[in-house]
């Protein structure tokens, strides 16, 4: 015989028709789920009075949280008692599970004035409530929503000193990019001005480089300008970085034939080293194809030093460099880059790529304009500053 079900001090427990345990919850904790009441059609929503008074608590359950949201959407004359309660626990449940969903929910629908008196009240805490999981997202929801000057300015007060924490943090880097989405260019001035002085620690890190790819795309010329100026002073820093290099070729496909070649020169006399490496040699082979004869001339005279080639044909990644030079050289170039290769070919004649190396050696598959390709794109050679 199976033992009886033990009761608990959570309530009795009945055996229902199916001879499985059922729980029944003693009747002075009411199960929210049993809020959840249909719209009456006067206009009215039965049940809201009975949670005057506690709708704080209730917003932190699942069911009483979907109840306060239908209220908001089916009985908009009922927001402003809402309001006027969580205003002053309103921290609290912005990073509650469920009653971050009433709070976006409110920010939505309120009064511009009513969101300038969230935003007053909240500003001390908006940097930590954005690091919390459920905070962020009712963070991003009130950055979205604010679009008074008043507001913007606040939020920016808010913020000014916390933008590189936030957009280093798993979480709170989604405020940032927020502002980034829905401030015009001339708001964001304290977001650019945080990241310039900081553009290596940023770029180097995971959710940085998105974050600082995002913010090139938002600024306006003068800033844009500004900010790529400053990451490309570090170029080589950031080639090497496995998420740095990414924001390096972010700044190349600008096309800013200035921000370009500054980002190219700067590679100059370290071009053997930053083949070797997996993050640079991709950058390496795009500066390759954006390089105009003069620069990569240089490039190349760096690949064939005799102390480096031999290494470089035989590496996992400089090989590929190797390739791309292979690819875009000019005559001269190439017949240069052909005569030092050739008497190391056999180091390689068994692999992969060495078999390819070969076949670029003997005029096959160049993709550039000496055999009938589309010629690679071209920069002014940079001016020597003297």
């Amino acid at each position: 015989h199976r033992p009886l079900p033990i009761p608990t001090s959570a309530g009795r427990i009945d055996i229902g028709t199916t001879g499985h345990p059922v729980a029944c919850l003693d009747s002075h904790k009411p199960n929210p789920k049993h809020l959840l009441q249909i719209p009456e059609p006067s206009g009215h929503t039965s049940g809201f009075g009975d949670i005057i008074g506690s709708i704080c608590a209730t917003a932190k359950d699942q069911y009483g949280c979907r109840f306060l949201q239908k209220v908001i959407e089916d009985t908009p004359s009922m927001l402003q008692s809402i309001v006027e309660e969580v205003m002053p626990d309103s921290t609290n449940l912005m990073t509650d599970p469920f009653g971050n969903y009433l709070m976006q929910k409110i920010f939505l629908s309120c009064t511009p004035a009513h969101r300038t008196e969230f935003i007053h009240q909240l500003s001390p805490d908006l940097p930590a409530i954005s690091r919390n999981l459920h905070g962020t997202r009712a963070v991003q929801s009130l950055v979205q929503h604010s679009t008074t000057p008043e507001q913007v300015r606040l939020l920016a007060n808010a913020f000014q000193h916390w933008v590189v924490p936030l957009i280093l943090d798993s979480n709170g880097n989604h405020v940032i990019q927020r502002f980034v989405q829905t401030l015009g260019s001339s708001d964001l001035e304290f977001v650019y001005n945080a990241v310039r002085p900081r553009v290596v620690e940023v770029a180097n890190h995971r959710h940085g480089c998105c974050v600082l790819q995002r913010c090139i795309d938002s600024a306006a010329p003068k800033q844009k300008l500004l900010l790529v100026e400053e990451i490309v002073k570090h170029t080589v820093q950031l080639v090497l970085d496995p998420f740095g290099n990414y924001v390096i070729q972010y700044a190349l496909k600008l096309g800013i034939d200035a921000v370009t070649a500054q980002c190219l020169v700067a590679m100059l006399g370290n071009v053997a080293c930053l083949a070797f490496n997996k993050y640079s040699s991709n950058v390496l082979e795009k500066a390759f194809r954006l390089a105009d004869e003069p620069l990569r001339d240089q490039f190349i005279w760096e690949l064939l030093h005799p102390d480096y080639l031999p290494q470089l044909l035989q590496d996992q990644y400089a090989n590929y460099v190797i390739q791309t030079a292979l690819d875009t050289a000019s005559p001269t170039q190439f017949l240069a880059l052909k005569n030092a290769i050739s008497p190391h070919i056999h180091l390689i004649k068994h692999t992969s790529y060495g078999r390819k190396m070969q076949a670029r050696l003997n005029g096959v598959g160049r993709p550039n304009k000496f055999n009938g390709h589309r010629a690679r794109p071209h920069l002014k050679p940079p001016q020597p500053q003297c």
